[in-house]
């Protein structure tokens, strides 16, 4: 069994000859149409799943959906985030707010943790 990431995938290519065919998922490490051993059939790779051409119209809403969900992962993943400089000066300011009163300890602790965005935020 082979576990590849959402992130990772950079394609869902659907191969389909007369009966059988096979979907064959895209990474660094598999790169579309690879052969690795020329005496294994494309649809024996790690990285595909043959499928009955006679079927194909049956996966096209789970193929879209699985398309979604890694557009949706890459953009999670590829989601930039604040420098480590605008972070610390955003520390700061928020522990002289909080010497000074304006803000109490849990309005800190609260406004810390999702300048840091860990999940205990929410």
């Amino acid at each position: 069994m082979t576990t590849l990431y959402l992130r990772d995938v950079s394609g869902i290519h659907v191969s389909a000859r007369i009966v059988n065919g096979w979907i064959e998922v895209a990474t660094p490490v598999f790169p579309r149409g690879r052969r690795q051993d020329v005496d294994r059939p494309q649809h024996r790779l790690p990285n595909c799943v043959p499928i009955r051409c006679r079927r194909l119209k049956l996966y096209e809403p789970v193929l879209a959906e699985l398309r979604a969900r890694i557009a949706a992962a890459k953009a999670t993943f590829a989601a930039p985030r604040e420098a480590p400089e605008q972070v610390l000066s955003e520390l700061e300011r928020l522990a002289a707010l909080r010497l000074t009163g304006i803000l109490s300890h849990d309005e800190f602790e609260r406004a810390k943790r999702l300048l840091l965005d860990t999940p205990e935020a929410a």
